[in-house]
């Protein structure tokens, strides 16, 4: 399980608030509910 990020929808965790700076590249992140990560996947 994870959250969906959308270019204009920052994820705001407690340490850090993340976007997405890969949208022009077609690409978004997911973040790990369990461990709190940030991965990069590409969008088809």
């Amino acid at each position: 399980q994870g959250w969906f990020l959308s270019c204009n929808q920052p994820f705001t965790s407690q340490t850090s608030t993340l976007c997405c700076p890969f949208c022009h590249s077609g690409k978004v992140q997911i973040a790990d509910s369990s461990r709190m990560r940030i991965r990069e996947i590409a969008v088809e």
